[in-house]
């Protein structure tokens, strides 16, 4: 995960990573994801990225917790997309197309409160189900929306 000089970090340049980070992943699945890439975009030399997190795959998992912590939290209560959750929904669509990035997704959850764990397969669920053109991309949003404002009403 994250290293505690990262965690230090002032919130402008923490933001300024972490976007070029969902880009990069939004752009590209896990395997061919480029710490370069991420640098370059966030402005920061590569050796600076390494004093922040270990390997990409720590980034990776760091990056989906925070999402999916917003997606979580109690004072989240409008369930209304905007346009950070449609960048959010292309990086997991792009995530969920790697198999790399589904075992990093799943050993994340491994360890994640219920309520995280819940989401996540839901979310899976949804996705699969968006990609396979089950459903539409307003059904995916108006049932992750009930879904969602369900689950975190019951737990």
């Amino acid at each position: 995960m994250a290293s505690e000089t990262f965690e230090r970090l002032n919130k402008h340049k923490k933001i300024r990573i972490l976007t070029a980070a969902k880009k990069e992943f939004s752009e590209r699945i896990y395997e061919e994801a480029k710490v370069v890439n991420i640098c370059k975009s966030a402005g920061i030399p590569r050796i600076t990225f390494y004093s922040y997190f270990s390997t990409l795959g720590d980034l990776y998992e760091y990056v989906y917790q925070t999402v999916c912590d917003k997606y979580t939290s109690d004072n989240h209560s409008n369930c209304s997309f905007d346009s950070e959750d449609w960048e959010w929904e292309v990086y997991f669509m792009k995530l969920v197309e790697s198999d790399k990035g589904q075992r990093l997704l799943y050993k994340t959850m491994q360890s994640a409160p219920a309520k995280n764990r819940l989401l996540h397969h839901l979310i899976m669920s949804l996705s699969g189900q968006l990609k396979l053109k089950l459903i539409s991309r307003e059904e995916f949003i108006n049932e992750f929306s009930r879904m969602r404002t369900t689950l975190l009403e019951e737990l």
